[in-house]
């Protein structure tokens, strides 16, 4: 690991960061055993093997006792990491600082819901930080994104703002605008896929 990863914690736990204040309490227990481990050190690390997507864990078939909701109602997460996942070299974007390599910064200290066409699924995301001038960037911004080839930009269809995330399948309905087809609708039709798809699981 980087020493200068702030993924460390200063007490091994659960979950990084301010992760347990930002992602859904129903996928700490998951989200902790699919991405982490407790180091030699007794701190928290990444796991080796990363990948893009991870799925919760489905609810079992047959319940003896009365389950609780936490595995009906998890979310999917999305693991943004290009340059821990692909090794992709990053430039410092900072104009006085000639384009010097950035270095892998740990993970993002926050995690976010991202709103889907049927469910929300949760964003996670890395830090980048340039050793000479000491800027640090996240994985989702822009600044990163366009130095992406095409193929891997491909991947992150996430759309941001400041405070809402949503994924770019309900961008794709807005397009579709006609008469009558108006943002009213498309939020009703969320709505009822949402609840499609809560209904299925439970």
């Amino acid at each position: 690991m980087d020493p200068q990863d702030p993924l460390q914690p200063q007490s091994s736990g659960a979950l990084p960061l301010l992760w347990p204040e930002t992602l859904p309490v129903q996928d700490h227990k998951w989200v902790s055993a699919a991405l982490f481990k407790v180091g030699a050190s007794g701190k928290l690390e990444l796991r080796d093997s990363l990948q893009l997507w991870y799925n919760p864990p489905p609810p079992a078939l047959l319940y003896h006792q009365a389950p609780t909701p936490d595995r009906f109602f998890s979310h999917r997460l999305f693991l943004w990491m290009p340059y821990r996942l692909w090794k992709v070299r990053f430039v410092c974007t900072n104009p006085s600082c000639t384009r010097h390599p950035l270095a892998g910064g740990g993970l993002h200290r926050r995690v976010r819901k991202v709103l889907d066409i049927d469910c929300f699924y949760v964003l996670a995301a890395e830090t980048l930080i340039c050793s000479k001038c000491r800027s640090s960037y996240v994985s989702t911004g822009q600044n990163i994104l366009q130095q992406l080839d095409l193929a891997h930009r491909s991947e992150f269809r996430v759309i941001l703002t400041r405070k809402y995330a949503c994924d770019i399948r309900v961008i794709r309905l807005m397009r579709e605008r006609t008469l009558g087809n108006g943002p009213a609708r498309i939020v009703r039709q969320l709505k009822e896929n949402h609840s499609e798809i809560n209904s299925s699981k439970m």
